[in-house]
């Protein structure tokens, strides 16, 4: 399934600058003709497509992720805050003889505050993070939802009033659980960094 929601994914933020560019017209900046600073303010919904990494009982994770988000911005001339919730479908994954943890999602309700430059919307996001994770050893199997934190930095490119394009990078800070492992049970402190690109299309 995960392959498909990438592809899918992948497309949609691939076509989108080139069905963009052919819609650029004069209300670009939105319906003031007082300011050349692009309008952010509103609901928006997105896409993004990414890779995962981190580590997991000393063994290094890695792997695939997309997924969906949506959220509302508020602006104030050339200063954007907002708030955004997403999930990410993912096969970020570590292994070593015997054990194998993964994460199958991950998902997050951030703020974001940010400053525009032209067309970019340069900001940092922060907020509380839940990740479904999995544990699977000679000594037994276990899944958990796992809280934590997210924190990071990411740029917005506005390309018309309805649509842009965004990179991101995002640490993850999760709680410890206790899981069994090939030794016996142990407690582990997974940590997780993502870099995605997306498309969003505001309303």
């Amino acid at each position: 399934m995960l392959p498909r929601i990438a592809l899918f994914a992948f497309g949609l933020a691939a076509a989108v600058p080139t069905a963009a560019s052919a819609q650029w017209d004069s209300n670009a900046y939105g319906s003031s003709s007082s300011t050349s600073t692009p309008a952010w303010q509103g609901l928006f919904v997105g896409a993004h497509v990414g890779a995962g990494f981190g580590k997991a009982a000393e063994q290094r994770s890695s792997g695939a992720l997309a997924g969906l988000g949506a959220g509302y911005n508020w602006q104030a001339d050339r200063v954007v805050a907002g708030v955004e919730a997403d999930i990410s479908f993912s096969d970020v994954a570590a292994k070593s003889a015997g054990d194998v943890y993964r994460q199958d999602w991950l998902a997050s309700i951030r703020g974001r505050v940010g400053m525009t430059f032209g067309n970019l919307l340069a900001y940092g996001t922060a907020g509380p993070s839940f990740v479904g994770t999995g544990w699977r050893s000679n000594n037994g199997k276990k899944e958990e939802t796992v809280t934590g934190w997210v924190a990071g930095v990411g740029a917005e490119l506005y390309l018309t009033r309805a649509f842009s394009v965004k990179g991101e990078f995002l640490h993850y800070g999760l709680s410890e659980e206790n899981y069994p492992t090939s030794t016996g049970t142990r407690s582990v402190d997974p940590t997780s960094n993502v870099l995605r690109g997306g498309v969003n299309y505001r309303f």
